[in-house]
């Protein structure tokens, strides 16, 4: 579990070691989640029906181990009628159940012993005890100036991987710009999203000729 202030790259992080590691990514995001479907699949009874997250990622890669994260885990949601999604978590981090994890969409038990998963939560207070127990919680701090000039690297390097473009031709913001990044940073402020967006207007606004 990543704990810390939204903005900070909770799920960059995330999406970063499931890269290293080589293993296929499932996201979702439980803020407000008003069931637990998403985990314990939809039963055939229903119009929807569908497997659970973990089903739909192991039969979309053909992989049986893939790298599962859920975001924003202090705002979920649920019901005693529909199901709370803290309890489907419960076992879901419990490797005794996980082994022999019954999926409602599918009607049917499934091995998940080797899915590897991850959460992100801006704080711990909602969350409930016996959850967290099964956690291991690593607590992330904003980033700090000194920060500031690699995050802006990064993000230079994940926008010309996108357009497919060497890295110079995505210009670099003015030292100006990097201080007011530092004072922000100092000030505690500063969030991955927020270099993401300077990078891309500079990138985006870069003559074509250097993104051709």
């Amino acid at each position: 579990l990543l704990v810390g202030p939204a903005g900070i790259g909770k799920d960059s992080i995330l999406r970063r070691a499931a890269e290293l590691v080589g293993r296929p990514i499932g996201e979702y995001d439980v803020a407000g989640s008003s069931d637990n479907r998403i985990i314990k699949g939809t039963s055939k009874g229903w119009s929807s029906a569908s497997p659970g997250l973990a089903a739909s990622i192991c039969a979309r890669y053909l992989c049986a181990n893939p790298f599962l994260v859920f975001s924003e885990l202090d705002r979920a949601g649920g019901s005693r009628r529909n199901g709370q999604v803290n309890e489907a978590f419960l076992g879901l981090c419990e490797p005794s159940t996980r082994c022999r994890w019954f999926d409602d969409g599918l009607g049917a038990e499934l091995d998940l012993s080797e899915v590897a998963v991850a959460f992100t939560s801006n704080g711990v207070v909602d969350t409930p005890g016996p959850l967290l127990t099964r956690l291991q919680i690593l607590q992330l701090e904003p980033p700090q100036p000194e920060h500031v000039s690699p995050i802006i690297q990064q993000a230079r390097r994940r926008l010309a991987l996108e357009l497919k473009v060497p890295l110079d031709a995505i210009p670099e913001p003015a030292p100006e710009v990097l201080h007011r990044l530092e004072v922000i940073a100092k000030q505690g402020k500063f969030q991955l999203r927020l270099a993401d967006r300077i990078v891309r207007a500079l990138g985006l606004s870069a003559p074509q000729s250097l993104l051709n």
